[in-house]
């Protein structure tokens, strides 16, 4: 949950310095994407958990998919 929140508030920051003009919508697109993709991959694991909390499966079955998935 810690990295979640650290990508959020690199997302926030991103956002202020493309607002502000530090940065140009290139550079900020492609940084953008970079953390969504992070986000994804700390996200994934945590919506698997909830359908797997059932005594049926365990939570450490959670599948962790590469970035590759999420850049089609």
């Amino acid at each position: 949950m810690r990295q979640i929140h650290v990508l959020a508030d690199k997302n926030e920051q991103l956002r202020h310095e493309c607002s502000s003009h530090q940065i140009d919508a290139g550079a900020e697109h492609r940084r953008l994407s970079a953390l969504e993709i992070q986000l994804d991959l700390c996200m994934g694991p945590l919506r698997q958990r909830r359908p797997h909390s059932t005594p049926a499966k365990a939570p450490s079955s959670t599948l962790v998919r590469p970035a590759s998935h999420y850049l089609s």
